[in-house]
């Protein structure tokens, strides 16, 4: 009697089960180091606020110095004159500036964009993002095979908590010959709005 043999594993399932494990450790390193690239640009903005923070004190404190003062009679005390009053100008020109650096800066922009990256694109290609946070507005531009796609996809970012009102703005087919198809891919623009907040 000859002895039964059953080969459970081939070996060409042994190889894609190599390959797989391959890309997952690919797949791996790529996150970690993403999100290494992630915590040195936060670490990065946080210091760059708390400059900016720093800054706008010092800048306020002078604006409020006692060599700003302004006596009884109405006047600049001595020593400032015409120069004084282009100074504040110029220092109130700055404090705007810096005050619109520290916004952009304290926006949440994590949210939006974990927002955006959790809706599956399923064909979709994004190009470009148009966030404006005083606004409180969002312009996605975005292609897709066929309009169908892009009304998917308008509509799994219309179910995301973070946004409200998201709707198509445009579409249109691109010039250029698509390389895969014998159809150009669609151009569409979606708007949204979100709380910065």
């Amino acid at each position: 009697m000859h002895a039964l043999q059953l080969d459970f594993a081939p070996a060409a399932v042994a190889r894609q089960g190599l390959a797989g494990r391959l890309i997952g450790i690919a797949l791996l390193a790529f996150a970690a180091a993403a999100a290494a690239l992630a915590v040195q640009q936060h670490e990065q903005r946080q210091t760059g606020i708390d400059e900016l923070q720093s800054r706008l004190d010092r800048m306020q404190r002078r604006v409020q110095s006692p060599a700003d003062a302004v006596d009884d009679a109405g006047s600049r005390r001595a020593g400032t004159g015409a120069r004084g009053a282009d100074d504040d100008a110029e220092l109130q020109r700055r404090l705007q500036q810096a005050n619109a650096v520290i916004d952009q800066l304290a926006v949440p922009w994590t949210r939006l964009f974990g927002a955006i990256e959790a809706v599956p694109t399923q064909g979709v290609v994004l190009q470009e993002l148009l966030p404006d946070a005083r606004a409180g507005s969002l312009r996605l531009r975005a292609t897709a095979p066929e309009l169908d796609s892009a009304l998917a996809y308008t509509a799994r970012l219309s179910r995301q908590p973070a946004l409200g009102q998201v709707h198509l703005v445009s579409y249109a087919r691109t010039e250029a010959a698509a390389v895969s198809t014998d159809r150009a891919p669609l151009v569409f623009m979606v708007q949204a709005t979100w709380q910065p907040r």
